[in-house]
C-alpha cells in the first residue's frame, strides 16, 4: 500500500511471518518523516485501517538503524532464536503503543515546525 511521508510513492507492506509455529503480522514501512498534518493523518489512516485490524506486531523499516532495525536486535535474535521470544515481535498491544507514540511525536514535530519552521528541517 502507498504510505505518506517525505518521499512520494513510499510503500508499506503488511506480511505474515512465522515464529515458533505461530503466524504473526509484521508492518514494514518507510517515509516516517511526516512533513505536514495531511501526511500525519494519512499515516494514522494506514495504521488504523490496515495495521491495527490485521493485528500487526512489529514495526520494521527498510532503513538500517531506523525503528527496530538495529544491530543489537539482530544480535539478540541470534542468541535467542529459535527457542526464545523473538525480539522484533512486540505483540499487538506494544505495537499499538509504539505507533501511538510515533504519531504523537509526529504531531509534536509539526507543532514545533509551525512555531519555527527553520528549526526543524529534514536531517
Amino acid at each position: 500500500m502507498l504510505t505518506p511521508g517525505h518521499t512520494d510513492g513510499t510503500l508499506a507492506v503488511l506480511a505474515p511471518v512465522r515464529h515458533l509455529g505461530r503466524t504473526h503480522t509484521i508492518f514494514l514501512f518507510s517515509g516516517t518523516w511526516m512533513t505536514s498534518q495531511e501526511s500525519r493523518l494519512a499515516f494514522e489512516h494506514v495504521f488504523d485501517d490496515f495495521g491495527r485490524p490485521m493485528g500487526a506486531e512489529s514495526a520494521l523499516s527498510g532503513h538500517p538503524g531506523i525503528l527496530v532495525n538495529k544491530v543489537e536486535y539482530w544480535e539478540q535474535l541470534g542468541r535467542q532464536y529459535p527457542t526464545g521470544p523473538h525480539p522484533l515481535l512486540l505483540g499487538e498491544e506494544r505495537f499499538d503503543r509504539y505507533m501511538s507514540i510515533m504519531l504523537e511525536c509526529g504531531s509534536a514535530r509539526l507543532a514545533a515546525m509551525e512555531e519555527s519552521p527553520d528549526r526543524l528541517t529534514r536531517p
